[in-house]
């Protein structure tokens, strides 16, 4: 029995949220590329989407790792 279905699904969104932001900003800077010409000015939003989806993810995790500790509390 899951104890938690809101907490995982939560992690699933944060997760799913965190290749959506890196894609999208990717894409973006990329846009900022081709658009502009620069490099430096497609770095920006590349580095900073990079980062933003990183927290996500980490935090996504941290919610799995609070969960399996409960699940190991209850088993011992």
């Amino acid at each position: 029995m899951d104890r938690f279905p809101v907490l995982r699904g939560i992690g699933l969104l944060l997760k799913m949220l965190a290749v959506l932001v890196l894609v999208l900003g990717v894409l973006g800077g990329l846009l900022l590329t081709s658009r502009n010409g620069g490099l430096f000015a497609s770095l920006i939003p590349i580095v900073g989407a990079i980062s933003y989806a990183i927290g996500l993810w980490a935090f996504a995790e941290i919610i799995g790792v609070l969960l399996a500790i409960e699940v190991n509390t209850r088993r011992s």
